[in-house]
Order: structure tokens, then sequence, then C-alpha cells
């Protein structure tokens, strides 16, 4: 499975438990107790990252860590 490594305006809530290694009840969690608010359709739940920068920065930080690091780990791997 290849996976994006952009920076996108909504991330479903399983793609952000991948990018910062927190378990789906965790971060919900965090989400939660900073007032993040997700959007839900059908049985998925999407995280707008407006919401993460403005109202939780150290994971706004966490994630362009986590992407800045995948992007140059696919750089590297490029021939």
């Amino acid at each position: 499975m290849k996976e994006s490594i952009a920076l996108k305006p909504l991330y479903k809530l399983c793609e952000l438990e991948r990018l910062v290694h927190l378990s789906r009840y965790r971060l919900w969690r965090l989400l939660e107790d900073h007032g993040v608010k997700c959007i839900s359709a059908g049985r998925v739940s999407y995280v707008p990252l407006s919401e993460i920068k403005e109202k939780i920065p150290t994971l706004w930080k966490s994630l362009c860590a986590a992407l800045e690091g995948r992007r140059a780990s696919s750089r590297a791997l490029r021939p």
C-alpha cells in the first residue's frame, strides 16, 4: 500500500494513528480533550488539520516531523 506523504486538509483518523504512532483510543481521547471536532462520514472519521494546528500545537509539530521524515526517506530510496 502506498501512503500519501503530503499534507492534506483532512486525514482519516486511522491515517493519523499511523503517522503519530498512537492507538485509536489514545488519539481519539487527545483530540476530544482538546476540543478538536472530527467529521464523520459513515463509519470513517476525518480530522481537519486546521483544528490540530490551532488546538494541539505539539501534535501539529509531530505530524510535520513525521511527514518530513517520510518525504526524506522516500527521496533516499529513489534511484
